[in-house]
Formats: C-alpha cells, structure tokens, sequence
C-alpha cells in the first residue's frame, strides 16, 4: 500500500477501484474503504465502459443473472465484500477512454458545432457567402464491429443523416478511411468530408481525409453546377473540418491533433497532389511536422 493509499484510508475518504473481470470487462468499484489486498483486482488504467455500484444483494440478484460474467463478476465482488472494500453499489454508464468516448457520443460531439464559429474564409476571399447554408453531420460507418476502433476504415459502408443527400460515386455516398467523419453540409447536401480517429497509440486524434464528395469535376460540369455545390462560396472548407475536429478532440480531452501527410496516404492520387491539400492545410493551421511524415498540433 502506497502513503497515498494509507492516507485515503485512515481519512475515510472515496477512491476508486477498477476492477478487471474474467472475459475482459473492467469496472469501477467506488469503495467507502480500502483494503491492502486489492492488488489482483486492480487496474490503474482501464478501458472500461461501466461503472458498478450495486447492493451485493442485488448484484446476486438481479445484475450477476442478466451479464454473461455474471458468475464470475458476482464471485469477485464477494471476494471483495469479504475484504470490506465497499458497502454500497450502483450501476451507472460511464465513459473513460478517449475511444469509447468519440464512438459513443460522436453525434453529439457533432451537434454541438457550429459552422457560423469555425468556418475559415478563403485567403482570396473577405466573406463566405450564404453562410447560413452550411452546417456539420455526423456521417459514419453503416457496419458495428464492437472490435473495429475508430481509426480503422469504413469503406463504402456508411450511413448519412436523415435528410442529407450525396451525389459522389455511384454509390452515392463517401468512402471514409476512418469509421468517423465530419461532414460538411451545404443546402443539405454533403459536399465535403474530414474523416479522423483516436490513433492507434491512443494519445492524439488523427485526420486522415479531407475531400471534395460533390461528385462535380470542373471539366466535366457546366460552370453553373460547378460553382453552386458551396465548395466556392469563400470558405476554407478544409481548415473549416480541421477546426471542427479540434473542437471535438478538445471537448474529448485530448492532448493533441494530428493531420496525416500525403507522403503517409494510401491513395496514389493524395500522393500525386502533393503537398497543398494536407501538409500545406497543417503548416498554415500552425501544425508542426512530428517527424513521421505528419503534422501535430497539441491543444490548449
């Protein structure tokens, strides 16, 4: 036992216990007094998703009979209320892990944007016209992999909110190289896309994927549709989805921002581009190379 341990225990004082069960679950066990043998029950740093706070009576009856770890689970907490850790529980969902977080509350991470604060005008441009317009949406990964993380691609299969339209491909919606995107709206359709996720370290929130999905080609349209998606109305639409991910990191409590270089993507065309389309966003954003091809910003 730690002298900060000992001190919580002689003042009475709450701390929390994680508690790692048997098929990989870990919860917190709020105890009202600390025993000295906790040690194989304990976890520092957990990945959990719930927090317990049952009466043992009503674990045994109720919660232990409705969880597949229920045997398990209700032999520990009896093993920890024979050590006289805790005398009371409850059962509460809590969120602790920068992943779980952006997984489970994404959409209302997104709802809380708003363009009119983040959006960047254009260098060339004094003012973004029709502002009003434009607005964030939440556009994710159509497919729930409970072992899939954020990071990882979503493909083709993706779902849009209810009254956002696309035209890009002819899958008429976006391919995301993460399972997480904000998307940009304008007049209800999604014209642009910055996907990201909780990096594989776990420490800094990276984007992968700022694209144009208008499905409109200069080339290939008349001039009136090339102009009229809102990709040209004075706005910075990829500094735009930048700020908008570093809001979202920020309310998740991440230390940092991370932009993914084109020499680091999986895409020939990224690749071909160069430099302007993600380093060059970063380097204006005030990103700083992190020595692995990306850009890192870290979060005030």
């Amino acid at each position: 036992m730690t002298n900060q341990e000992k001190e919580l225990q002689d003042t009475g004082s709450e701390i929390d216990i994680y508690v790692q069960t048997a098929f990989g679950g870990v919860y917190t066990i709020v105890g009202e007094k600390l025993a000295e043998d906790t040690s194989e029950f304990t976890n520092k740093t957990p990945s959990f998703d719930y927090s317990l706070h049952l009466d043992f009576e009503a674990l045994q009856s109720n919660y232990a009979e409705s969880t597949p770890s229920g045997g398990r689970l209700g032999m520990l907490t009896q093993r920890l209320k024979d050590l006289g850790i805790v005398k009371r529980w409850a059962a509460e969902p809590i969120e602790t892990t920068f992943e779980s977080r952006l997984m489970r509350n994404f959409e209302d991470l997104v709802d809380n944007l708003d363009v009119a604060d983040l959006a960047v005008v254009s260098h060339n441009r004094s003012e973004i016209r029709d502002l009003d317009k434009f607005r964030f949406a939440p556009i994710e990964s159509s497919y729930s992999n409970y072992n899939s993380r954020s990071i990882e691609s979503a493909g083709f299969f993706v779902k849009l909110p209810q009254g956002v339209h696309c035209n890009y491909d002819v899958k008429g919606k976006p391919y995301l190289d993460t399972r997480k995107a904000l998307g940009l709206v304008y007049d209800d359709h999604l014209i642009a896309v910055g996907a990201a996720g909780v990096s594989l370290t776990g420490n800094t929130l990276l984007i992968k994927q700022l694209q144009d999905v208008t499905g409109v080609h200069k080339n290939m349209s008349t001039k009136k549709e090339y102009y009229s998606t809102g990709l040209h109305n004075g706005m910075d639409w990829r500094q735009t989805l930048v700020r908008g991910w570093e809001q979202v990191a920020t309310e998740l409590g991440m230390p940092s921002v991370t932009i993914q270089g084109y020499m680091n993507s999986r895409w020939e065309p990224v690749r071909e581009r160069g430099y302007p389309s993600y380093d060059g966003v970063a380097a204006q954003m005030g990103y700083e190379p992190d020595g692995y091809n990306n850009w890192v910003k870290e979060l005030k």
